[in-house]
């Protein structure tokens, strides 16, 4: 594994952890970061300020949390392999570029003014049996090939969503005020919504 920890801003390029273990990346101001990689195991970005990341390559990704050494960050702008993301926290804008397919296994959340996108070069599913996923923020942007709800729960006031060969949010727990878009591509578009539309 590999700890890093500073109480300043910090910048990184290029880590690698030592398989077996962790990479926990912790900083009492913004993190700049290129290049983590951790493929079979986890990375946690932990800070309260601006955290962005490119080239991450990580079996699970996770950031601030209630559990955490930080509850929330200002942003977050996250892009790479992720297979998994975990609990996350932001009170601004939250985006995560996948260039796999992504499972959200935590609650992600930003500002109620806020947007949360997760967008993946492959399918999208929220939770799986056994870890429930979801997402929470003003608005809410899904982008894949399958969009999926295994396990989970979307809270938005804006709900847009674009797949290309299926999207199915069938949650009893969704709670979405308004659907800006709803593509299915070639496959279905089906949107279960607790509370009303």
């Amino acid at each position: 594994g590999l700890t890093f920890n500073d109480t300043r801003a910090v910048t990184l390029n290029n880590l690698t952890a030592a398989a077996p273990g962790a990479m926990t990346i912790t900083a009492n101001g913004d993190i700049a970061a290129n290049g983590l990689a951790n493929p079979a195991g986890l990375i946690s970005l932990l800070s309260p300020g601006n955290i962005t990341a490119a080239g991450l390559s990580a079996a699970l990704l996770t950031g601030p949390n209630s559990g955490a050494a930080y509850t929330t960050a200002a942003s977050a702008g996250l892009s790479g392999n992720v297979g998994a993301l975990g609990a996350f926290s932001t009170t601004g804008n939250f985006a995560l570029g996948d260039g796999i397919g992504v499972v959200v296994v935590g609650g992600v959340t930003a500002g109620s003014s806020a947007a949360l996108t997760v967008a993946a070069a492959g399918p999208v599913a929220i939770g799986q049996p056994g870890a429930a996923g979801s997402l929470s923020a003003g608005t809410v942007v899904l982008d894949g090939t399958a969009i999926s709800e295994p396990n989970g729960a979307v809270t938005a006031s804006v709900l847009t969503v674009n797949a290309s060969t299926g999207a199915t949010l069938n949650g009893p727990a969704n709670a979405v005020a308004t659907v800006a878009g709803f593509t299915g591509g070639t496959g279905d578009a089906v949107l279960t919504d607790g509370t009303g539309i």
